[in-house]
């Protein structure tokens, strides 16, 4: 399951909420089966914070605003529980504040955790988070149906899709191409060639546009693919392998292991629906 969970106090930094609420709100993510789930702690304050967060734990991507830095310290078995599993965690505070909550989490979480400074840019990268996870014609359709104001919309769509418009429809087309086509896709090289640009080209355009390599990028979308076939069907894990586009089982073991920290037939047996 596509899933995206919100934990916020609404509380505070409203514009915070507001942003988050015209990305992760937008009809577009679950007409493209993202579910989007906001929880608002000040409805449930009965409920120790590592009670809230085990609510979360089956997320794609875990988003955290409003916590001061005890809250973290008390969860760090549940935040340890959803990184083990894959998820990634965005926490809306400032890198430099976030940096003393970080040194007293384990390794695997603070490698998992992403700090996002609060304001409007929340929703350049919300939408810029959707792209690299769900891919870039969802992000697009989520930006379209947006009501934020029309200079906030032109800069953010100059930010995220003027570029690949106006300098190379190939690089754009290319990257739909290989969303659509993860098996057929086991070289970044294939990818370059599409966009018409040499692979050192296309690293350096894929990096200032959307922050990530272009092979970071794949692997996660392979992942995701790989583990939705897991969950969801009978299909042998080598041919599991081969449809979600890393070719041979050693490929998809060796990902899981490092991604996940167990074998694609373990991953199975906890996670099949």
């Amino acid at each position: 399951m596509k899933k995206v969970t919100l934990l916020i106090d609404s509380k505070n930094k409203s514009l915070d909420v507001g942003c988050l609420y015209e990305v992760f709100g937008a009809t577009a993510l679950s007409d493209k089966g993202v579910q989007c789930q906001f929880v608002h702690l000040d409805m449930l304050d009965n409920l120790p914070f590592h009670g809230k967060l085990g609510l979360v734990l089956d997320s794609d991507v875990l988003i955290i605003s409003g916590f001061n830095n005890e809250p973290f310290r008390q969860a760090q078995k549940s935040l340890s529980s959803c990184a083990n599993q894959g998820g990634e965690i965005h926490v809306i505070e400032n890198e430099r504040v976030f940096s003393f909550v970080a040194q007293s989490l384990d390794g695997r979480v603070r490698n998992s955790i992403f700090a996002v400074d609060g304001g409007l840019n929340l929703i350049t990268w919300g939408v810029n988070l959707i792209k690299l996870k769900y891919g870039i014609s969802v992000g697009s359709d989520v930006m379209k149906g947006m009501a934020v104001c029309p200079a906030d919309l032109m800069q953010l769509q100059n930010e995220y899709e003027g570029d690949l418009q106006a300098s190379s429809h190939n690089f754009r087309e290319a990257l739909i191409w290989a969303e659509k086509n993860l098996d057929k896709v086991l070289t970044v090289e294939q990818v370059a060639s599409r966009a018409c640009l040499s692979r050192r080209a296309f690293d350096r355009k894929f990096k200032e546009l959307f922050g990530t390599t272009p092979k970071a990028w794949l692997t996660k979308l392979k992942l995701e693919k790989a583990k939705y076939y897991l969950q969801n069907s009978d299909i042998e894990i080598e041919k599991v392998a081969v449809l979600s586009g890393f070719g041979s089982y050693i490929n998809l073991r060796n990902c899981f292991n490092k991604n996940m920290g167990e074998r694609p037939s373990f991953y199975r047996v906890l996670n099949r629906v």
